[in-house]
Formats: C-alpha cells, sequence, structure tokens
C-alpha cells in the first residue's frame, strides 16, 4: 500500500489491514472446493433466495461484495483526505 496508495501499514490490526483479511477468510469458507462444485454441478442453487433454506451462499456473497467495495475505496478515500 505504500507504493500504491502512500500509506505504511503500521500494525497487524491496521484497519485497512483488517478489511483484507476479513475478505480473505469469507472466500476462502465461502468458495471451499466442496461448496464451488455444488454450484458448478448444480447452477440453479445460484437463484435461491437469500432468506430461503440454503440461502446462506447469497448473504456471504452479498458481505464479499461489500467488503470488496471496502478494500477498493477505503485507501482511494484515504490518498483523497491526504490531498485535501
Amino acid at each position: 500500500m505504500l507504493v500504491v496508495y502512500g500509506y505504511e501499514a503500521s500494525s497487524i490490526r491496521d484497519p485497512y489491514v483488517n478489511i483484507v483479511e476479513k475478505a480473505m477468510h469469507t472466500m476462502t469458507t465461502t468458495l471451499a472446493p466442496t461448496r464451488s462444485l455444488l454450484l458448478l454441478t448444480f447452477p440453479f442453487l445460484l437463484n435461491i433466495p437469500t432468506w430461503a433454506p440454503g440461502g446462506a451462499f447469497q448473504r456471504r456473497a452479498m458481505e464479499l461484495k461489500e467488503l470488496k467495495r471496502q478494500m477498493v475505496d477505503a485507501p482511494f478515500r484515504y490518498v483523497q483526505d491526504a490531498l485535501v
């Protein structure tokens, strides 16, 4: 992050590092090989609503989408604030 954004992570508990760690943990548990195989075998499972049994995948996908947005936007906002 130092090269791209000019931000040096101060410790392992850095807020930007925490966002990435949380996203990686969620992604590895959501996209485990067994779950990926089920989704490839039965693609209709991708259309199950979030409230239905088996819809946990959809909820985790929405959580991953939010974490991805935070990973991109948070450092960018840091640079914007530093320039002002």
